[in-house]
């Protein structure tokens, strides 16, 4: 495997973080329209996996015009891992109104490892240079996972979704290529938006924390809104969420904040 040195992973983000300037830069001329927003949930759970038994703050701000979108979204607790991802997609949609999409996302874990073992280098050759003291730097390998993604949503008569990514992350051998995949079925009832969904790995993955290919999180969520007011409503949800994979299920209440 060929490792890359420090210098080219600089140079690789720096082009990566040039590219979302410019979508959104092209985004605004077009007329691009910027979301903003955030998401308070009481723990943070993402494909099975528990990143904190804490209540939790995940803002975000994006920007997309003529089928680009690009943005930031971070996740940060009270205890447990933080987050700061950047992304970037572009969607076509087909006269039925189903939606294909291509994009890349960076997961950034500024606390994550917490504690690699910097007084023994000759164990990890790979990632004696990324840590110094404190936490990951962002031009460290190590505290970033890239995923190249597609996905297709189909249109109202057809309401199935499929997600499928690649997340390339640190591991003890350098780095990981692991699968992902999803699917989902979006319906209404009662006056709720849900969801139901299953997903699961292709093979053993440390960033997974899987000893093989399987399952690894399904479940079901519900979202409505609540009057809080003549002309002000709050959008609240609760996922239940069960990982097959570390016999592990969770109840999450969020509540979603925006302009």
């Amino acid at each position: 495997m060929t490792i890359k040195t420090t210098r080219t992973i600089k140079t690789t983000r720096t082009i990566w973080i040039a590219a979302l300037a410019c979508v959104a830069f092209s985004g605004a001329r077009a007329q691009a329209q910027v979301s903003l927003g955030a998401d308070i949930v009481s723990r943070y759970v993402w494909r099975g996996i528990d990143f904190g038994d804490s209540w939790t703050i995940q803002p975000s701000v994006s920007f997309a015009g003529k089928g680009f979108e690009a943005g930031a979204w971070a996740s940060y607790g009270i205890h447990g891992t933080n987050e700061s991802d950047l992304y970037a997609s572009y969607t076509i949609e087909t006269e039925s109104g189903a939606t294909f999409s291509l994009g890349l996302t960076d997961y950034y874990f500024p606390d994550f490892p917490e504690d690699h073992p910097d007084d023994h280098p000759e164990d990890h050759p790979d990632h004696s240079d990324d840590h110094g003291a404190g936490p990951p730097k962002f031009f460290a390998r190590s505290a970033h996972t890239v995923e190249p993604f597609a996905s297709f949503a189909g249109p109202e008569g057809f309401p199935l979704e499929v997600l499928a990514g690649v997340a390339i992350a640190p591991s003890d051998e350098g780095r990981e290529s692991t699968l992902y995949v999803e699917l989902g079925v979006p319906f209404s009832r009662g006056g709720a938006d849900l969801r139901l969904h299953v997903g699961g790995v292709g093979s053993r993955s440390e960033f997974y924390a899987t000893d093989g290919g399987g399952i690894i999180t399904t479940g079901i969520s519900a979202s409505k809104s609540i009057a809080a007011g003549e002309s002000f409503e709050i959008p609240v949800s609760v996922s239940y969420v069960l990982n097959p994979d570390s016999e592990q299920s969770f109840l999450v209440f969020g509540v979603t904040l925006s302009p």
